[in-house]
C-alpha cells in the first residue's frame, strides 16, 4: 500500500475517533459554513478563478447527497463542483478538510491527497478555526501517525 493510502487512512481514523462526541461534531445551517469558508479562503488568500469559485472568491459549497463509500455517505472536493457537504458532515470538522482540498488544488504539481503538506495545513486551519489547541492536536498527530 502507497503511503498516501496509509496516511489517508489514519487521517480518516484520526477524524471518526478524534471527533466522535466532540463539540466540534455538531451539524451546522449551510449559511454558517459557507460563512467560515469565505474567512478561511481570504485569510489564505487562495488564488481565484476556476469554476468552483463564486465572484466573491470563495469557493462553491453546497449541500448534497455526498458520495458512496463503503456503505456510508462522504463530503466531498471536485475542481468542477467545488465543495459538496453531505446531510451528516456539515460540522466545521469537514468543512475545513475540504477546503485545504480547494485551497492547495490551486497550487501547481498538487494532486497527493492526504500528503503531509495536506496534514500540516489542515491542522493549522483546525487551530485557526476551530480553536484547537496546537498541543492537542500535535498529540492527535503523534497518536495516529499523521
Amino acid at each position: 500500500m502507497t503511503d498516501a493510502r496509509w496516511n489517508t487512512r489514519r487521517l480518516y481514523k484520526f477524524e471518526s475517533e478524534f471527533f466522535r462526541g466532540h463539540k466540534l461534531n455538531k451539524s451546522l445551517p449551510m449559511a454558517v459554513l459557507r460563512k467560515l469558508a469565505e474567512k478561511v479562503w481570504l485569510d489564505h488568500e487562495a488564488p481565484t478563478g476556476g469554476s468552483h469559485f463564486f465572484t466573491s472568491g470563495g469557493p462553491n459549497i453546497r449541500a448534497g447527497r455526498g458520495v458512496m463509500y463503503n456503505g456510508y455517505l462522504y463530503s466531498y472536493y471536485q475542481e468542477d463542483e467545488g465543495i459538496v457537504l453531505a446531510r451528516n458532515q456539515r460540522t466545521i470538522p469537514i468543512l475545513l478538510h475540504e477546503l485545504t482540498h480547494t485551497i492547495l488544488s490551486d497550487y501547481v504539481d498538487f494532486n497527493d491527497d492526504h500528503s503531509q503538506k495536506f496534514v500540516d495545513l489542515y491542522f493549522d486551519l483546525l487551530w485557526q478555526y476551530a480553536g484547537l489547541g496546537r498541543t492537542e492536536l500535535m498529540r492527535a498527530r503523534i497518536k495516529y501517525k499523521i
